[in-house]
């Protein structure tokens, strides 16, 4: 009996987390999203190239890089580094539009600095976990404030099913929770009256 239970827990759990894998999808199709919301939210990156670059990670399936060796030449160029298993198991449309708002806010930050301020924010997010958790959270605030409160919600929640217990607790501190995105999206919507 208690060999049936744990077998019947284990198809659960396993059939919960490939429910939030959608169709596999390719570079091409990822590609068409990360344009529709440079188009939409950051015109200003339209002549950026933002070449992709596959790799494998336990912890961090799509994240927003920049090239050191051409920022200490004094040029900036971004690169967008995405999990393969991201590509095979993706989470929906809306999650990967959020996350993709998310990377280009870093985008847009690291356009609007000079050289050496790029510098200077990548020592500062390096150096301090404190600094790190407070302009991921502003980063996640802005994706929020685009109007993608819910998805940056599945996103995570896709993302820790993907994540031992050590990586998902790193994720809840340095990152706005699904918890405390729907606290923000509640208190939009309802704001409370001001005091007279």
């Amino acid at each position: 009996m208690k060999i049936l239970l744990i077998l019947t827990l284990s198809l659960f759990s396993g059939a919960q987390a490939s429910s939030l894998c959608h169709p596999e999808m390719t570079l091409s199709e990822l590609r068409a999203l990360v344009e529709e919301v440079r188009d939409t939210h950051f015109p200003e990156l339209e002549n950026h190239d933002l070449p992709f670059q596959e790799y494998n990670s336990d912890s961090y399936y799509f994240q927003a890089s920049i090239h050191i060796s051409k920022l200490l030449r004094g040029r900036k160029k971004f690169c967008l580094d995405v999990n393969e298993e991201l590509l095979a198991c993706p989470p929906s449309t809306g999650a990967l539009l959020a996350i993709i708002t998310h990377e280009l806010s870093h985008f847009q930050d690291y356009h609007r600095l000079p050289i050496l301020g790029v510098a200077g924010l990548g020592v500062k997010y390096g150096l301090s976990k404190k600094y790190r958790r407070r302009y991921e959270r502003l980063t996640d605030l802005k994706a929020v404030h685009l109007g993608h409160g819910r998805g940056l919600s599945e996103y995570r929640l896709w993302l820790y099913e993907r994540l031992t217990p050590k990586a998902r607790a790193a994720k809840k501190y340095y990152y706005l929770t699904p918890e405390e995105i729907s606290s923000l999206s509640s208190e939009a919507q309802h704001p409370e009256n001001p005091s007279r």
